[in-house]
């Protein structure tokens, strides 16, 4: 499945309350994905973290810190270019 067929399906999770409670219900994750094939969404985890991967840091962590720590301000300018 590709990363836009991925979206489609969280964009829906996200948009359509009985569909996700569908979704939810099923149980655990393979139960879950599995009712999710049966509701038109052929999606495995590895498409759902590639999706998620890409939405955390769409262009790559940037300077020499950690994600978390990097503040954007005047300091870390300063000290972590």
């Amino acid at each position: 499945m590709s990363l836009e067929q991925a979206k489609a399906f969280i964009d829906r999770m996200k948009s359509d309350g009985a569909f996700s409670e569908r979704i939810l219900a099923a149980g655990d994750v393979e139960k879950r994905l599995s009712k999710s094939k049966d509701e038109g969404f052929d999606c495995t985890m590895e498409d759902i973290k590639a999706l998620q991967a890409v939405s955390i840091h769409p262009h790559g962590q940037k300077g020499s810190l950690p994600l978390g720590w990097q503040a954007g301000g005047p300091c870390h300018v300063k000290c972590a270019p």
